[in-house]
C-alpha cells in the first residue's frame, strides 16, 4: 500500500519533521529537531507556503511535490541517456532500470521525503547539464541540490574535474571553466552556510562533524569490528553497479554503444 504511514513503517522517519516544518510555514516548529533535518529547511518551508496559499492539505501538496520531482528525474535521465548513441534495445533498458530502481518506488510509498526526492530530481539536471555543457541548467539544479541536501558538497569535485576535462566543455575558454568551477563551488558552500545558519534557529545543535569522524573514532575504538565495515562498503559499492554496468556499455568499441559512447555524445 501507498500512504504516509506504511512511509514511515519502512523508516522514513524524517518525513515526520519536514512535516512539521511545512505545518509552521512561514514561521518554524518551536519544536527542536535534529539538526542535520532542520537544515534540510528549504523545501518543506516552500511546499508549506504554497500549501497555505492555495488551500491544500500539507500531506497532499508532499505527494504532488514528491511525484512532479521524481518525474523531472526521469525527464533528464532520459535527456542524458539520449547524448549517449546507446543502442534501442540498451536504452529502454537502462530506462526501465531507473524507473523501476527501488530507489526511486521508496518516494513514491514515503512521498514525505521531499528533500531526498528533488535532490534525486536536480542531480539528474546537474548530470544533464554537465553533459550538454549549459552552465544555466547546472548553476540552477546544482543550487536546488545544495538547498535539498547539503550532501551537494560532496558533487563539487566530480563537478570540477567534468568541466575541466569534459568534451562537452573543450570549446569553452580556460577562464570560463575556472569561473564556472568558482561559482559551482561557491554556490554549494553558501547554500550550505545559509541553511545552516537558519536551521540553527530552531534545530539542536549541529553534529554535522561528528557524522564525518564518527567512522574514525569507530574504527579506534574497542568496538570495532572489520567484517561490519566490510558489510557497510559493500553497502556504498551496490549503488555504482547498474551506473557503472551502463558506463562500461557506452565505452567507445563496445557493442551496445552505436556512435562511441559517453565522451563522444557530449561534445
Amino acid at each position: 500500500p501507498i500512504g504516509w504511514d506504511e512511509g514511515l513503517a519502512l523508516g522514513a522517519t524524517d518525513a515526520t519533521n519536514y512535516e512539521a516544518i511545512a505545518l509552521a510555514a512561514p514561521g518554524f516548529p518551536a519544536e527542536k529537531l535534529r539538526f542535520h533535518r532542520a537544515q534540510r529547511w528549504a523545501a518543506p518551508y516552500v511546499l508549506g507556503v504554497i500549501a497555505r496559499t492555495l488551500g491544500i492539505e500539507v500531506r497532499t501538496a508532499f505527494y504532488l511535490a514528491t511525484g512532479v520531482s521524481l518525474a523531472a528525474a526521469m525527464i533528464f535521465m532520459h535527456l542524458c541517456l539520449a547524448r549517449m548513441g546507446l543502442s534501442p534495445g540498451v536504452f529502454a533498458t537502462a530506462m526501465a532500470l531507473l524507473v523501476f530502481h527501488f530507489s526511486l518506488r521508496f518516494y513514491l510509498v514515503a512521498p514525505g521525503m521531499l528533500p531526498d526526492a528533488l535532490f534525486i530530481a536536480s542531480l539528474t539536471g546537474v548530470l544533464y547539464g554537465l553533459a550538454s555543457g549549459r552552465a544555466g541548467v547546472l548553476l540552477g539544479a546544482l543550487l536546488v541540490a545544495a538547498l535539498a541536501r547539503q550532501t551537494a558538497l560532496l558533487l563539487v569535485p566530480g563537478i570540477a574535474c567534468t568541466l575541466i576535462a569534459g568534451e562537452a566543455w573543450q570549446s569553452r575558454t580556460r577562464l570560463f571553466k575556472a569561473e564556472l568551477v568558482v561559482a559551482t563551488t561557491m554556490l554549494c558552500v553558501l547554500a550550505y552556510l545559509v541553511t545552516g545558519e537558519v536551521a540553527a534557529r530552531f534545530a539542536e545543535p549541529s553534529e554535522n562533524m561528528v557524522a564525518i569522524k564518527g567512522l574514525f573514532s569507530w574504527i579506534a575504538s574497542d568496538v570495532y569490528l572489520p567484517a561490519e565495515l566490510l558489510r557497510f562498503a559493500a553497502y556504498t559499492v551496490f549503488p555504482l553497479l547498474i551506473p557503472g554496468t551502463l558506463a562500461i556499455a557506452a565505452l567507445p568499441g563496445s557493442a551496445t554503444g552505436s556512435r562511441g559512447g559517453w565522451m563522444t555524445s557530449c561534445r
